[in-house]
């Protein structure tokens, strides 16, 4: 079974005691041994040399921007294809077939780099968006500024009780290949007449999107100030959020500009940035995936008003914090002007 368990996907011949056998619980040593394990692909796939013949090619520190996944040796595209079904969760098999089938598709519409790092940025923001379904009603999740929609496609796969809307200017025929791969290799949830049933696109500008406090919002590599105006509107509507800064400009966050030696150290400037929108905006998660991948890599997550960070840690946890969400006052105090600081 996938490992959020698709009732349709159980097979008829079996006994009904297995069917109705409930899957145990998450264990934290099952959750760091699967980390482990894709951490280990995700090694074997990023540290392969030009000279062993099935390198991805790379710039001086991250991927090529350029690499199509279409455009690769059958050997080299099926491993990528593959790491991104383990990436995407145990026993999701069917993923590798929609990458390999929408790669087919568009040669030159599915980048590698832009793959991966959807993949690794999905992990999180689906995990925070289980975590706000917990906290609120949540009915629907926006992929804004989607590009190739892929982020959006995975999360209506993953959330198919949840309505999905992908959102940009103009609609890529990747797209297309992503949700007709689905509908051909997927699996549909129970109560579904074909997978991808709950997505939809729509064409235009991402800031005039109604949101609701029933949603949530993502956006993976809105560039400059695009980031900011979508949380924002997010906070606007009290709804939840997810970004993944881009390039972001001086000016944006900070009435200043960085200078010493951060003006030539980019990436340590990046995460300066990123730490100031997490502040700013009182972000209750923050991740990071492999640099290797993109040195734009810090996912900030928040809206849910939770009051502490033990509330927090134990939301994200499961409840297997050890701490209750009552165990700790908020730790952040409002500093006032006039206030002493000591």
């Amino acid at each position: 079974k996938p490992f959020w368990f698709r009732p349709s996907q159980v097979h008829t011949t079996m006994e009904p005691e297995a069917v109705l056998k409930p899957p145990p619980p998450p264990t934290s040593l099952g959750h760091r041994r699967r980390r482990r394990c894709r951490k280990k692909a995700l090694d074997e796939l990023l540290s392969c040399k030009p000279a062993d013949g099935d390198a991805l090619p790379r710039r001086a520190y991250t991927l090529d921007q350029h690499c199509m996944l279409g455009r690769l040796p059958d050997l080299l595209a099926n491993k990528v294809a593959s790491y991104c079904a383990l990436a995407f969760g145990d026993a999701s098999d069917e993923v590798e077939a929609c990458i390999s089938a929408a790669a087919r598709a568009c040669p030159d519409g599915l980048r590698v780099k832009e793959l991966l790092e959807t993949f690794e940025a999905y992990r999180e923001i689906a995990a925070f968006a289980h975590t706000a379904g917990k906290v609120r009603p949540l009915d629907t999740i926006y992929d804004m500024a989607c590009g190739h929609g892929m982020l959006g496609a995975l999360l209506a796969y993953r959330f198919p009780k949840r309505q999905v809307v992908c959102v940009d200017t103009e609609r890529r025929p990747i797209f297309d290949a992503f949700v007709n791969a689905f509908r051909e290799f997927g699996h549909a949830a129970e109560g579904e007449d074909a997978p991808m049933s709950n997505l939809s696109f729509e064409e235009g500008d991402a800031l005039k999107v109604p949101l609701s406090p029933a949603c949530m919002v993502a956006a993976v590599h809105a560039c400059n100030d695009l980031a900011r105006h979508i949380i924002e509107a997010a906070r606007a509507a009290t709804a939840a959020w997810a970004v993944l800064p881009c390039c972001i400009r001086a000016g944006t966050y900070l009435p200043c500009r960085a200078a010493g030696t951060l003006l030539d150290d980019d990436d340590a400037k990046h995460v300066l940035y990123c730490g100031v929108v997490a502040g700013m905006f009182e972000a209750e998660a923050i991740h990071a995936i492999d640099k290797r991948i993109t040195n734009r890599n810090i996912i900030i997550c928040g809206g849910l008003r939770l009051q502490s960070y033990a509330a927090s840690k134990f939301m994200q946890s499961c409840g297997r914090s050890s701490e209750s969400p009552s165990s700790e006052r908020n730790c952040l105090t409002p500093v006032r002007p006039g206030d002493e600081v000591v």
